[in-house]
């Protein structure tokens, strides 16, 4: 194992689905990561067809050339690098389809990558539903995984071996027969990843992790699907600081590897937060890292705070997870409103909130045409500005100084833009000042 494998790791995985990172991203990734006291990159996008559509196809040339160049920059940064390998129709007895799984790992620990990972997550068929069946199939893929270590160990390659389950979460307080075989057949330097109760977990403690340590007789590896955002996910930007990992939990794991989202440079603000829960569990606390990672990230104080405005607006994600939270001067609006006395205050108090978020979306947008952070939140920033022009029509249609059914077209066009910033708190605002001409 590699010299870093007795003590828990923080890592980083590109393991998300959407277009994968560029050559570029990745390179100041792996700065961001060494500045930040990360230990591992997983380089595993699910969308790479080399990685796992056509995972049977050998690297050409140039993504060896690739390849070699990011691990030595990893190495030289302190980063382990380590290549991720999908075969998601591996069948049963495929033994021409093991040695292609070796045949590329040779490829690569023969260009300087030392690390690989064997992922069987999110297979296109379900595993058979007996337990004899699954305790079958859970043989056979540790067996793949033996396998493949002894050809890369033989190779000279002797950094970590990852390995993906196909049952990769769960809450069930025992475990079953599928983890267990696994446990009993994988060698023992094979770390596993487990995502917790969930796949994107709200909460994570040691207590979550006692089952599936018992059933693959070693701690797992915690990979943790934050600030991952692909999917349904796609339209929330997660760059608010990680929550709910508990402080006992380190203990419990061989480490914590955050899954990052499809726009690398926010991914980061995130990650900044991982590692200030890293450094001290039990003193982290989530509000009080977002601010310095929103700086760091940033790199500039006026997009720091922009940044800062959306993200308490756009904070839907699996760790925050239930309805959209209140906008508290939307929701005091109509106390005020009922006051007729107080309906200038009221609106002016409105209009000034709302010129802090038009300042805000204006800054980013603004600075997308020279910062690449704020480029890949431009969207969010023209969703933002789009819902400030529509909330200040619908005060207009409550003094009556707005069509209302141009209001009403102007909320359909904004609802159209699929990028998420409070939709439902600032739609609901909208039509209730269209019901209120009514």
């Amino acid at each position: 194992m590699s010299a870093n494998a007795g003590r828990p790791l923080l890592g980083l995985i590109e393991g998300f689905y959407g277009p994968p990172w560029t050559w570029a991203e990745r390179d100041r990734m792996i700065d961001f990561l060494a500045a930040h006291g990360f230990d591992l990159y997983v380089y595993a996008p699910k969308d790479d067809p080399l990685h796992r559509a056509r995972w049977r196809d050998p690297l050409p040339e140039p993504e060896l050339v690739r390849f070699d160049r990011l691990a030595r920059r990893a190495a030289v940064a302190g980063v382990e690098f380590s290549y991720g390998l999908s075969p998601i129709d591996l069948g049963f007895g495929d033994r021409s389809g093991v040695e292609v799984v070796v045949r590329k790992c040779l490829q690569l620990a023969a260009r300087g990558v030392s690390s690989f990972g064997l992922l069987f997550d999110d297979l296109p068929v379900d595993l058979p539903p007996s337990a004899d069946e699954r305790t079958e199939a859970a043989r056979w893929q540790g067996s793949v995984a033996n396998e493949v270590l002894r050809a890369v160990r033989e190779s000279g390659a002797g950094g970590r071996f990852l390995f993906c389950p196909t049952e990769y979460c769960s809450s069930v307080p025992t475990p079953t027969p599928y983890l267990r075989t696994l446990g009993e057949t994988l060698e023992a330097g094979i770390e596993v990843f487990w995502t917790g109760p969930q796949v994107c977990s709200h909460t994570i403690t040691s207590s979550d992790l006692t089952a599936v340590t018992e059933g693959l007789q070693r701690r797992p590896l915690l990979w943790d699907n934050y600030p991952v955002n692909d999917g349904e996910m796609r339209w929330d930007p997660h760059i608010r600081p990680l929550r709910g990992r508990g402080a006992d939990l380190p203990g419990a794991c061989s480490g914590i590897v955050a899954n990052g989202a499809i726009e690398a440079e926010a991914a980061k603000i995130a990650l900044h937060t991982f590692a200030a829960y890293w450094r001290d569990p039990s003193g982290y606390d989530p509000e009080t890292a977002w601010g310095p990672a929103l700086t760091a990230v940033a790199g500039d104080a006026g997009v720091a705070a922009a940044l800062r405005v959306l993200g308490e607006l756009a904070s839907r994600s699996p760790i925050e997870p239930g309805q959209e939270p209140p906008v508290p001067w939307l929701e005091a609006f109509w106390t005020r409103w009922e006051t007729v006395n107080e309906r200038d205050a009221a609106t002016t108090e409105v209009e000034a909130h709302l010129e802090r978020l038009s300042d805000a979306a204006v800054h980013l947008i603004a600075a997308a045409e020279r910062r690449p952070l704020p480029r890949e939140m431009e969207q969010w920033a023209r969703k933002l500005a789009a819902w400030v022009e529509t909330a200040r029509s619908a005060l207009g249609v409550m003094r009556g100084r707005s069509d209302p059914m141009e209001v009403a077209a102007r909320l359909e066009r904004t609802l159209a833009m699929p990028h998420r910033v409070s939709d439902g708190r600032f739609e609901a605002f909208v039509r209730r000042c269209l019901d209120f001409h009514e």
